[in-house]
């Protein structure tokens, strides 16, 4: 005789949502982008083992997250790691691999995009180093800067993957460019290596009142399609280079920033990207008061500084007693968290450039000038998973 109940399934037939392959991709794709996330979970099973070293897992992880994170910071003789234990790299992992006296004729000018750029000026080439791979690659001077006809100050390393929804940060076999400022007794240069021809383009030129010789460069910012950098003489001003119309320019700073320091600390000034359109923001840092100008596009169609604000960051930062102290200093800039790294005596903060908002950098880092590594650690990789265990 039928009943009004209904039969309940039996075990054989209730499925774990974590059994569910797209379930379960969805979970983990939440995992936090630190070095020890990955190796963690495929220890679980061998499911999850595959599952979080497939290449398709891993775009999905990358996409989800949108931007690699910070694993520490370069100088010119070492890595300081950014995060703590599990995740903390390290300072002997990322080495060069080149011994004195070569070691010290190399010049970091940058990080970038899971690579670094070096350049050796007596050699007249530059590296491009990914130390997660160890890959490196050395790359001579265009013939402009080999004949002397033109001085090498500054460069950056690029990632231009052409894959669409490409998230920068794994980049290490993906093709680059180097992109190279330099100046003349006439003024500025600048040109671009692709890794795709394996060759240097155009050296395009300006011809500038400014000099330099005589200027104080301060670490190079990527502004949209641009690579921007200081210049301090005759005048406070902007060097920007259009990589894509290749088109060099100079910017005059806001008038009314102060030039107090100029000459005592070079890395009071930060240029930072506005808007995602490429737009400027100009940020001066004087002891412990931070003005930031933004640059506006006026009704006429010309471009005019506008002051944002002014901060006195001893009023907002949890930093000891002022008096006494030597101010804060600039010592970088972090592009994807559009933030700069600043040090006290006893404290290091990163500051996001605009809103001002602040987080603590737990890591003692150096007083010095620091060029910021981000960078998605590779699934898989045995020593990294052996590295993290270690902490469990």
């Amino acid at each position: 005789m039928l009943t009004g109940h209904r039969l309940l399934p039996g075990p054989a037939s209730l499925v774990s949502p974590l059994d569910n392959h797209d379930i379960l991709t969805k979970i983990l794709t939440h995992l936090p982008p630190v070095p020890s996330s990955i190796p963690r979970i495929s220890l679980v099973c061998r499911q999850w083992s595959h599952l979080v070293t497939d290449p398709d897992f891993l775009r999905l992880f990358r996409a989800h997250h949108r931007k690699a994170p910070l694993l520490g910071f370069f100088t010119r003789s070492r890595f300081y790691p950014a995060l703590d234990s599990p995740d903390c790299i390290p300072t002997d992992h990322f080495n060069l691999g080149i011994d004195n006296p070569e070691r010290w004729s190399w010049y970091i000018l940058n990080c970038r995009h899971g690579r670094v750029l070096f350049v050796n000026r007596s050699q007249r080439q530059f590296l491009v180093w990914a130390p997660i791979t160890g890959e490196q690659q050395r790359l001579p001077f265009p013939q402009e800067f080999c004949s002397n006809k033109s001085v090498v100050r500054n460069g950056v390393v690029n990632c231009v993957a052409s894959e669409i929804g490409h998230v920068h940060g794994s980049c290490h076999t993906c093709p680059f460019q180097v992109i190279l400022l330099g100046c003349n007794k006439n003024g500025f240069t600048a040109s671009v290596y692709s890794s795709r021809t394996n060759a240097w383009g155009n050296t395009i030129s300006l011809v500038s009142d400014h000099r330099m010789d005589h200027t104080i460069f301060c670490s190079p910012t990527v502004v949209g399609n641009s690579i921007c950098t200081l210049l301090t003489v005759p005048s406070l001003s902007i060097l920007q280079f259009d990589f894509i119309l290749e088109s060099l320019a100079v910017i005059e700073a806001p008038s009314d920033a102060p030039e107090l320091a100029l000459y005592q600390d070079r890395w009071q000034f930060l240029i930072a990207p506005a808007d995602a359109a490429g737009g400027l923001t100009f940020l001066f840092l004087s002891g412990f008061t931070a003005r930031l100008w933004k640059r506006r596009i006026n009704s006429d169609g010309g471009a005019g500084w506008v002051l944002e604000t002014t901060v006195d960051l001893s009023e907002f930062l949890p930093l000891s007693s002022a008096v006494n102290k030597r101010p804060p200093r600039i010592l970088g800039f972090v592009e994807e968290d559009n933030a700069m790294l600043l040090c006290s005596e006893d404290d290091s903060f990163m500051i996001h450039v605009g809103s001002m908002r602040y987080k603590k950098v737990t890591r003692t880092l150096p007083r010095c000038p620091l060029h910021p590594f981000t960078c998605f650690y590779p699934a898989g990789n045995i020593y990294i998973a052996c590295l993290c265990l270690d902490h469990l």
